[in-house]
């Protein structure tokens, strides 16, 4: 437990943060000052100890979480309460070996089986010095993927870098390939799969880029749709290409992920 934290003026100026409704910036603020966080940014904070500080009801500290992860401020897991503050490095550094060295033990005591955990260390294992460890592949247990053209195609792969990337997508698509494959890794670093980059699964991520998409667009929906999905094992198998990038259903969550509800006047509203 710490005694206080650090707040950088521009919380109140950030787009991210003047979208927010004024229960999503009071989780937000009370998050980076809360007795719970740490020097790391990662912290476990059960529902109780929001609604017992804040005096808030239950559900609205789950409305509350809900927009600051659709505003990519914040990961919670939803199976172990364990809580993400995004970019929290980048406004937070750790100021000297020793408080390096406690950040790096906080990082590595955030359970496995924590749904944010693996794109956790990859963010931050460089600045941080963390050696990264092979991830899960639950792909034995996870059902077939759906026919392409009516041909069985294996999608999975526990060694996806043993799949080429394709050589052409076709319909102008080619040049968000890169980008494609980037958001394809975010969604097998996310949930454990290990989708191969080929032409099936790269092939509508690009097709939503080429109508406006962008990786960190493509990342929220992830995310989003792993928390909500992912500790229910039907769900669960729907955190797919096919699924996450069809048309109707990716500019259906990207409404979600992406609204911006008319600012609230309040106890905040002095401030911005």
């Amino acid at each position: 437990m710490r005694d206080y934290g650090k707040v950088h003026t521009s919380f109140w100026t950030s787009e991210t943060t003047r979208s927010m409704t004024e229960d999503g910036r009071t989780l937000a603020l009370y998050l980076l000052t809360c007795p719970h966080n740490t020097i790391a940014g990662v912290f476990r904070l059960p529902d109780g100890y929001v609604c017992d500080d804040l005096q808030w009801s239950a559900e609205r500290v789950t409305e509350a979480f809900n927009e600051t992860l659709e505003k990519g401020f914040a990961n919670r897991c939803e199976t172990t309460k364990w809580v993400w503050i995004n970019r929290h490095f980048e406004w937070n550094p750790p100021e000297n070996p020793n408080q390096k060295k406690c950040v790096v033990k906080i990082a590595q005591s955030v359970p496995d089986k924590c749904a944010w955990k693996p794109l956790f260390i990859r963010d931050c294992a460089d600045s941080l010095g963390i050696n990264q460890e092979p991830l899960p592949n639950p792909s034995e247990t996870l059902p077939e993927p759906e026919a392409v053209t009516g041909t069985e195609v294996n999608l999975l792969s526990g060694k996806p870098d043993s799949a080429k990337p394709p050589a052409n997508l076709g319909n102008g698509k080619q040049k968000y390939l890169d980008s494609a494959i980037e958001v394809l890794e975010v969604l097998n670093v996310t949930t454990g799969h290990s989708y191969k980059p080929v032409k099936a699964n790269l092939e509508m991520i690009a097709e939503r880029m080429k109508e406006g998409a962008t990786v960190e667009t493509c990342r929220r929906i992830i995310l989003a749709k792993h928390s909500e999905w992912g500790a229910d094992g039907k769900m669960a198998e729907y955190l797919r290409p096919g699924t996450l990038f069809a048309k109707k259903n990716f500019w259906n969550y990207e409404g979600r992920v992406s609204a911006s509800p008319s600012p609230h006047s309040g106890i905040f509203a002095g401030a911005l």
